[in-house]
């Protein structure tokens, strides 16, 4: 029987075995790398090029910018036709 406590808590007895993750060595040589870059640039971890990254922010924007006056007019529109207004 072994005895635990937490913080804050009062100890308890427990019944069975208590596990510790296996902890792996730090590599000493990683496959990644990071460095300090320019100070105006932000900071990012990611596996695309900075060119991909910056047409997937373009599509985005373009989406959330006529998406939502789209999306806004064909709820009107779906609103006024069930109210019979249309």
């Amino acid at each position: 029987m072994a005895r635990v406590s937490f913080p804050g808590s009062r100890e308890i007895a427990c019944f069975g075995q208590i596990f510790h993750p296996k902890t792996e060595p730090v590599e000493r040589d990683p496959p990644v790398l990071l460095t300090k870059g320019r100070a105006e640039d932000p900071f990012l971890i990611t596996w695309s090029s900075r060119r991909s990254l910056l047409q997937g922010l373009a599509f985005y924007s373009a989406i959330c910018i006529w998406g939502g006056p789209i999306l806004n007019l064909s709820c009107l529109y779906i609103l006024l036709t069930r109210l019979g207004y249309l």
